[in-house]
């Protein structure tokens, strides 16, 4: 409710203006989340966000946010998903060209381009259960949600 005294077209239109974005991200929510019955759920919206807040990069809280997704961990046999560290290939540097001071080795040294030292590695490993059904699209979005940017990562059946 509007006061009377503020009652005029141009504070209406700025007010209006102020709260279009909540209004539509609001909306948006509840055309996603309430398909079938559209009706607004502040709270559910409220506990989403909470939950999504508490969850970060962390390897604990991605394991918890992938196990929660999945429906894992409910009993003490089940499988659950594992974040590993990554394996990252040997890179030998030997000089700049500016530099003008090669290095020596003993054996053969076998030089990659930066590329192809790109696609082997990865800074963690997500290792999820064979008996785990999942879709890797939602798997991918959810990691790439909480991730810390930069980082590269590889789903691996186990």
């Amino acid at each position: 409710m509007v006061p009377v005294a503020f009652r005029k077209p141009k504070r209406l239109a700025w007010l209006l203006s102020l709260t279009a974005p909540v209004v539509e991200l609001y909306t948006a929510y509840c055309v996603t989340e309430n398909r079938e019955s559209k009706i607004p759920d502040l709270w559910s919206f409220r506990d989403k966000t909470l939950y999504d807040l508490r969850h970060n990069s962390t390897v604990v809280y991605m394991e918890k946010l992938l196990n929660d997704r999945f429906n894992l961990g409910a009993g003490p046999t089940d499988p659950l998903i594992r974040i590993a560290d990554g394996s990252s290939p040997l890179r030998v540097f030997s000089y700049l060209n500016v530099e003008n001071n090669p290095i020596y080795t003993d054996g053969p040294t076998y030089t990659h381009l930066k590329e192809e030292y790109a696609a082997d590695y990865a800074d963690f490993i997500i290792q999820v259960p064979s008996t785990v059904n999942y879709d890797v699209a939602v798997m991918k979005s959810l990691v790439n949600k909480f991730k810390l940017a930069g980082k590269k990562y590889k789903i691996v059946t186990v």
